[in-house]
């Protein structure tokens, strides 16, 4: 009886692979999972759900089509492979030739030569559909592969996370009844506006590193009411420990023993960019946060936030679709992106997608509604940020463009065209009645040359004196409505910010912490940290 289960099991096993075509749904499922699992250290699932979905359920559609207008499913499998293959890989297979050939293969030479292969592989198909069991078999059998490699990897990592112990919950600064509102009526309570403008170095790094005199814009802050803070330093090297720090008011060296050295994990950071202390605090005391994000995903939206401001824009020439981090990865790829390119410089280009989220965002800032309760508004904005796409004056910069000016130049474009920008917005926050409580804040410094060619290799505790002044030091300017500034001092970190404005305007007694710089040393060692503080003044 055993031997009869074990036979017909058998059978069933290989008529499936021989007559089935679930190798179209493999590869479409092989589409998502292979960059999430690269990735998987920086993404959470929700990011690839939609794109997991909408792949696994299009080839299903696909395959189902055209069985039925064929009649057979092995042709109809095999077809649709080939679509999925030439529609999503493209781009992959470009890359990888251009790359060997020193970046001189063009679209117009190569998408020709691509899409004839396969649809002469299709034709093929078509004509000899009576006869394709074997090579459905043999796609199976490729396709199940393809996918248990990457998906191994993954229940590997998984189980290694879980063995190492879960990260215990972050310990809390407020408790119960510090987080209760106040008699104090809500009304009373400024509005707060958190502007991070990410890599915007501060005037020394200016004036050293760029050649250039960033004087004019701080005086212009300073003429309207804005303490700056000179000597302001980031407390961390990249945006997600600082930006995790500065929410949280808090240093994370307590994260190098709950997550430990050599982890190149990112998402114990990134999840303290979402359930934050200050808005935790803010919330409870009656505040509405409106939450402007970047395409950089973990601050593209905030899911305890009461407004997002989706700026994942994808313009096409007929719509504008919403992407986010991970689903542009996958389309910027695919054949009709890169056919688009060549009669609309718009279509899926991330250069015109980064110029029109600019703009929509500042114009957002200023048309944040009150609706009756304070507001807290927190901005990531990717701006002096690459990629390079704005002229001083607001022009939108081509790639081509971009790569005939040095890289300082382009850097210092658009430093200039955003000092226009933030002058706009101080001009008409200022306006308000009663005045907003306003930081303007870099989260880091520009990242030197060397780290640059080769970001995931770079070693923070070989940097320079040099190259670490560079990446920490950074813009640091706050407003108070009664400009009283006396808690303020020049060298004040962005661990501080939310300590001082608490204790002033919500009668919390919270200690300043030390301000102090830290690095990790790698992209392989996130939470090893090491004090450069000294070197970095």
């Amino acid at each position: 009886m055993a031997d009869l289960v074990r036979n017909s099991v058998q059978n069933c096993f290989k008529n499936l692979l021989g007559s089935f075509p679930f190798h179209t749904v493999l590869m479409a499922i092989y589409v998502w999972l292979s960059p999430y699992v690269t990735n998987h250290d920086e993404l959470s699932f929700d990011s690839v759900l939609t794109a997991s979905v909408i792949t696994i359920t299009g080839a299903i559609v696909l395959v189902s089509f055209i069985w039925v207008a064929l009649r057979n499913g092995c042709a109809a499998g095999i077809i649709s492979t080939l679509i999925i293959v030439c529609l999503v890989y493209y781009g992959h297979v470009f890359n990888a030739i251009d790359n060997l050939m020193g970046g001189s293969l063009h679209n117009k030479i190569f998408m020709p030569i691509w899409v004839s292969f396969f649809l002469v592989a299709i034709v093929v198909s078509f004509i000899r559909r009576s006869r394709l069991a074997n090579m459905t078999k043999v796609l199976n059998v490729t396709a199940l592969v393809l996918v248990l490699i990457p998906l191994s990897s993954l229940i590997l990592d998984i189980v290694g996370e879980n063995r190492s112990g879960a990260i215990e919950a972050v310990p809390r600064i407020f408790g119960k009844a510090s987080l209760s509102t106040t008699a104090k009526s809500i009304s009373k309570y400024p509005d707060i506006y958190y502007l991070i403008f990410d890599r915007y170095a501060d005037n020394r790094t200016l004036k050293e590193v760029y050649e250039y005199d960033n004087s004019e814009f701080i005086d212009y802050l300073r003429g309207m009411g804005f303490y700056i803070a000179d000597a302001s330093r980031a407390n961390y090297t990249k945006t997600a420990h600082s930006l995790a720090s500065s929410l949280n008011l808090r240093h994370l060296t307590y994260l190098s023993e709950r997550v430990g050295p050599g982890s190149s994990d990112w998402k114990p950071v990134y999840a303290l960019l979402q359930d934050h202390e200050v808005a935790r605090f803010l919330k409870a005391h009656g505040y509405r946060y409106v939450h402007l994000g970047s395409w950089w995903e973990p601050t593209r939206e905030n899911v305890f936030a009461d407004e997002n401001f989706d700026s994942r824009i994808f313009i096409l020439p007929w719509a504008v679709v919403s992407l986010n981090e991970f689903e542009w990865l996958l389309v910027e790829q695919m054949l009709p992106v890169r056919f688009m390119r060549l009669a609309f410089d718009s279509y899926g280009n991330h250069r015109q997608q980064q110029f029109a989220r600019v703009k929509k965002k500042f114009e957002k800032m200023i048309d944040v509604q009150r609706h009756g309760a304070p507001l807290f508004v927190f901005s990531h904005m990717l701006m002096p940020h690459d990629p390079f796409v704005f002229f001083s004056d607001g022009r939108y910069k081509t790639k081509v463009e971009a790569a005939s000016l040095p890289s300082d130049k382009n850097y210092i474009d658009q430093v200039i065209y955003v000092n226009r920008k933030i002058k706009e917005l101080v001009h008409e926050l200022l306006k308000r009645e009663p005045q907003p409580i306003i930081v303007i804040q870099s989260d880091e410094g520009p990242f030197p040359i060397k780290y640059k060619a080769n970001e995931d290799n770079f070693d923070w505790r070989q940097a320079t004196i040099e190259e670490l002044r560079q990446k920490f030091r950074i813009l640091n300017a706050i407003y108070f409505p009664d400009r009283q500034y006396g808690d303020l001092y020049e060298d004040i970190t962005p661990v501080n910010t939310f300590r001082i404005i608490f204790n002033r305007y919500f009668g919390q007694i919270l200690p300043l912490l030390p301000d102090i710089s830290y690095s990790f040393y790698s992209h392989a060692d996130l939470y090893s940290f090491f004090d450069v503080t000294e070197a970095t003044k």
